[in-house]
């Protein structure tokens, strides 16, 4: 499970399992497509809401054309029913 380290715009990073993905290190100018079927991913944080930018948005800006993130919780089985054809 992923979850948001939020400090300031692309100063965050996303916490992986055994890791972390710097926001500012997004780099995907051929990026056609971004889907984040997870728990409010185009949400930003109040800790910081004159500088914080959502997981989709730091996607988009990291070069991807097209990207879905969500504004509310979303279930696993409901996510995957978008992703299919």
């Amino acid at each position: 499970m992923a979850e948001a380290m939020v400090t300031a715009n692309l100063d965050g990073a996303v916490v992986l399992a055994d890791d972390f993905a710097r926001l500012a290190g997004l780099n995907h100018p051929d990026g056609q497509f971004a889907f984040v079927a997870a728990c409010h991913t185009a949400v930003g944080s109040l800790g910081v809401p004159d500088e914080m930018i959502s997981f989709a948005t730091a996607l988009s800006h990291g070069g991807f054309r097209n990207v879905i993130g969500t504004l509310w919780s979303v279930g696993d089985y409901q996510a995957s029913l978008v992703t299919q054809g």
